[in-house]
């Protein structure tokens, strides 16, 4: 079988074939001629090869996989910025008590030192010498003005930390406190100890050891006294202020249970 550029003698006599069964000679020639350069070939491979293949719809699993990834990634970090904020939201306001219950639980600690009777109290007599020798009985005016200076600094610091609580319990007590150094006003001035109007006090160290010694002790030593009345208060904003912080950190901001906490609160119930 001969062969001509590339193409069989069959393939020729049946492009010839149809010459007289009413084909037109040029139409077979330019067939021919296609072929011969390619055309033909060219036209069939784009045509066949242009169809459009079928499409999976289907999509990629790892692509699908990878999308799903990042969304719960996405979703997860979100989730852990909104309890990060939520937790540092919760740790302020378990501050914020921890504070009131500290300043508290000094003004508590003040008033006790100060309230303390018999020979351990600070108002008690003690002999002292002088330098001729002789041998009185009196009290120790610096070591008073230092407790009594420890108590107003701890009742200011009381008041700074418990004026934004918004505890019921707490402004109770607070407003208590002011409302009886109010009340008093008038006799703490006699002692040198003056209110501003922040209704916080200032004492003056050289009025006070020239005051009435016997007036201070009215104030600050006796079971019915001033410091007494604060000390009442001051211990209920302190057990308020831990009970406020102990619920506040019981639950987080979404409503859940923290779990760590529970011994704690546990052991606090007892």
């Amino acid at each position: 079988m001969a062969s001509f550029y590339g193409i069989s003698s069959d393939s020729v006599s049946t492009l010839f074939s149809s010459i007289g069964k009413g084909s037109s000679t040029g139409s077979i020639l330019a067939d021919y001629a296609s072929i011969k350069n390619g055309s033909y070939y060219k036209l069939a491979r784009k045509y066949y090869g242009g169809q459009t293949p079928s499409v999976n719809t289907t999509p990629d699993a790892k692509k699908v996989t990878k999308t799903n990834y990042e969304k719960t990634h996405e979703v997860g970090k979100k989730q852990t910025a909104e309890t990060t904020t939520g937790s540092k939201k919760t740790n302020a306001k378990a501050q914020e008590y921890n504070d009131i219950k500290s300043g508290a639980d000094s003004l508590v600690k003040a008033a006790d030192t100060l309230l303390t009777r018999g020979s351990a109290s600070v108002f008690a007599e003690k002999s002292v010498t002088d330098k001729d020798g002789k041998i009185t009985k009196q009290v120790d005016k610096e070591a008073i003005y230092k407790d009594v200076s420890s108590f107003v600094e701890s009742y200011n610091k009381t008041l700074d930390n418990s004026k934004k609580s918004s505890i019921a319990s707490i402004k109770t007590a607070r407003n208590t406190m002011v409302n009886s150094t109010i009340a008093n006003k008038r006799k703490l001035a006699e002692v040198g100890i003056t209110i501003d109007k922040d209704n916080k006090m200032t004492i003056d160290k050289d009025a006070f050891e020239n005051a009435d010694v016997s007036k201070v002790k009215s104030l600050f030593n006796d079971r019915n006294s001033y410091a007494a009345g604060i000390k009442t208060n001051a211990s209920y904003m302190s057990m308020s202020a831990k009970n406020a912080a102990t619920q506040n950190s019981l639950y987080a901001s979404s409503g859940m249970y923290n779990n760590y906490n529970q011994i704690p609160a546990f052991e606090d119930a007892f």
